[in-house]
C-alpha cells in the first residue's frame, strides 16, 4: 500500500475500506470522465477527500448519504441505484447502474440554493462515492485550478446527458410520427 493510500484510510470520518481498494476509487473516478486531464496524484488526491457510503437494497431518502451540506456529487462504485429528484419542482429521473455513473449533479453545482428532493432507490447492495463540493473547497482540499477542471469536466458530463437525451427524444419521435411525416 502506498503512502497515499495510507493517508486516504487514515482521513477523518472514513469508514473501514477492507472490501473497497484504492484502485477501485481510481478507477471510479477515471470511468467518471470527472478527472479527464488530471495526473494520478492529483486523482489520488481527489479520491482521499470522497466519503464511501454503502447502501442495502431499499427505498431512501438522501439523507442516508449523510451530507448535511446538501452539495453532494454521488459516484457509483459497484451496484444498481435509481436516483428521483425534483428539483425546483421539476421531476428528473437517473440511472446509476456501471462503475463511475455520476448523479446528484444539481446538487454539487448549486445544492444549497436550489430546492431539491431526492430518493434514491437501490436495486442491491450499492457502493457510492461522496463529494461535497463544501469540502473540495475547503482549507485543506484542491487547488482552484483542479476545482475548476472538475467543474468543466460535470459540465461536459451534463451535456453529454442532455445531447443523449435529444438524441433519444428525436429517435422516439421519428419511430412513432416519421412515417406519418414522411407520407
Amino acid at each position: 500500500m502506498n503512502a497515499r493510500a495510507n493517508m486516504w484510510a487514515a482521513m477523518e470520518g472514513r469508514p473501514p475500506r477492507a472490501d473497497i481498494s484504492h484502485e477501485r476509487v481510481v478507477e471510479a473516478l477515471d470511468h467518471s470522465g470527472l478527472v479527464h486531464g488530471w495526473s494520478r496524484p492529483q486523482v489520488d488526491d481527489l479520491a482521499g477527500l470522497a466519503a464511501l457510503r454503502t447502501l442495502a437494497p431499499g427505498v431512501h431518502s438522501d439523507e442516508c448519504l449523510d451530507d448535511a451540506s446538501h452539495d453532494g456529487l454521488v459516484i457509483l462504485l459497484d451496484g444498481d441505484v435509481e436516483i428521483d429528484a425534483t428539483i425546483e419542482g421539476e421531476s428528473f429521473f437517473l440511472h446509476l447502474q456501471a462503475c463511475g455513473d455520476v448523479g446528484r449533479a444539481a446538487s454539487f453545482s448549486g445544492g444549497g440554493t436550489l430546492r431539491i428532493r431526492t430518493r434514491l432507490t437501490v436495486r442491491r447492495k450499492s457502493s457510492l462515492l461522496l463529494l461535497q463540493r463544501s469540502r473540495l473547497e475547503g482549507v485543506r482540499a484542491l487547488p482552484p485550478v483542479l476545482m475548476q477542471r472538475l467543474l468543466r469536466n460535470l459540465v461536459l458530463h451534463v451535456h453529454g446527458i442532455a445531447r443523449r437525451s435529444y438524441a433519444d427524444t428525436e429517435q422516439l419521435r421519428q419511430y412513432l410520427f416519421g412515417a406519418a411525416v414522411t407520407a
